[in-house]
């Protein structure tokens, strides 16, 4: 089997309701901007990834103008996952881009052998337990509305965005959500500090008073404390307090999570197969992590096609008891979030969700709405 061409497809999906999410400083994103790209085959098997990020234009001509017709050659098969890996580690400016085109290959090995990815990866867990992304500040009692309508959905576990100019507040939120619901639901927190451009920024001494602050409110970890490349203070702020410190979404690559962990800057380490190198990548980088007596819970905060690529890195991972399940409706729910999917993806009553178990990324693609959201496209070669 052969790649015989690379599509690359600018998506610009209008958004209902403007979400307010906190690693955007506040600015409404009203819609949905995704690049998709498909590996095609001589044998009729096409594969898809989406990006992250929308990257639109930029990535399209990238790809075409730049380097598609030399990674078709270089590549070849796709099964040669490993060819691209290492093209990808040319430079972090490279490999974020190209990570959907990795996951590609993926789907196209999984169909070709008929199987979902998570089964070739090793297969160790079928479903994982879902805790609800928030992503938006709100006042305590909005809070606590939501994530008690979200418990009688099933959900047990929540993450909840601590970036109010006033970190009192974050304190307020996180502790009226811990007084409604007990010891029935996990509670994780994320400050969203490793965005060193979205204000505010956590001082080492903030960090330290707010963890510790958490710690009396059982929550599970803390998220993002300080910005990622203050590695100093991450290690000395996790050796400090006894609250698991985690991170790791904005960082890209194998050699530069073995630092974070090598360094002790996270308890947790969070690639996202969309941003991090690939699906590959994450296994190898879960891998570091479980020898070292880490969890690795991949970051999730994106559309439908990338939650389902980080899904089958989980389902093959001994060491990821959650899987991250971006809401925050209305603006963003699973209709939302998967709308390029024919099916979104949803959590049980018990709040896990399933690997998808079909071929691949297990997921079937809505080719008349992508149709209808495609304003740019290119076929290379």
């Amino acid at each position: 089997m052969l790649i015989t061409s690379v599509e690359v497809s600018c998506l610009r999906i209008p958004m209902d309701v403007p979400l307010q999410s906190t690693w955007t400083g506040g600015m409404p994103q009203t819609s949905q901007d995704i690049t998709l790209i498909r590996v095609n085959t001589d044998e009729g098997v096409s594969g898809v990834g989406a990006s992250i990020m929308g990257w639109g234009k930029s990535l399209e001509e990238f790809i075409g103008d730049r380097i598609g017709t030399a990674l078709v050659a270089l590549v070849g098969e796709p099964f040669a996952v490993e060819r691209l890996t290492r093209i990808l580690r040319l430079g972090s400016w490279l490999g974020p881009r190209l990570c959907p085109l990795e996951i590609a290959l993926w789907d196209v090995i999984g169909k070709a052998c008929n199987q979902p990815i998570y089964k070739l990866l090793g297969g160790y867990q079928d479903k994982v337990e879902a805790y609800a992304s928030a992503a938006e500040l709100k006042e305590p009692k909005e809070r606590v509305k939501d994530v008690l309508k979200w418990r009688e959905q099933g959900f047990k576990a929540v993450k909840i965005r601590a970036h109010h100019p006033n970190p009192q507040k974050d304190l307020e939120v996180v502790k009226a959500v811990r007084d409604a619901v007990g010891n029935d639901m996990e509670i994780m927190v994320d400050a969203n500090m490793a965005w060193e451009f979205v204000f505010p920024l956590w001082s080492y001494q903030t960090a330290v008073k707010m963890a510790k602050e958490f710690e009396k409110l059982d929550v599970k970890w803390l998220e993002e404390p300080l910005y990622k490349d203050n590695l100093e203070g991450l290690a000395k702020l996790a050796a400090e307090v006894d609250i698991p410190i985690a991170g790791g979404e904005l960082e890209f690559g194998l050699f530069r999570f073995k630092q974070l962990i090598d360094e002790g800057a996270y308890d947790i380490v969070q690639p996202d197969v969309n941003i991090s190198g690939g699906i590959l990548e994450g296994r190898k980088i879960s891998a570091l992590a479980e020898a070292s007596g880490r969890l690795c819970v991949p970051h999730t905060w994106t559309n439908g096609l990338g939650l389902a690529a980080n899904l089958q890195l989980i389902g093959a991972l001994t060491n990821c008891p959650y899987v991250e399940f971006p809401y925050e409706p209305p603006a963003w729910a699973e209709e939302t979030r998967d709308i390029i999917l024919k099916e979104p993806i949803r959590i049980d009553k018990n709040g896990f969700v399933e690997i998808p178990k079909k071929a691949g990324l297990g997921v079937e693609l809505n080719e008349e709405l992508i149709a209808k959201y495609t304003y740019d496209k290119r076929i290379i070669p």
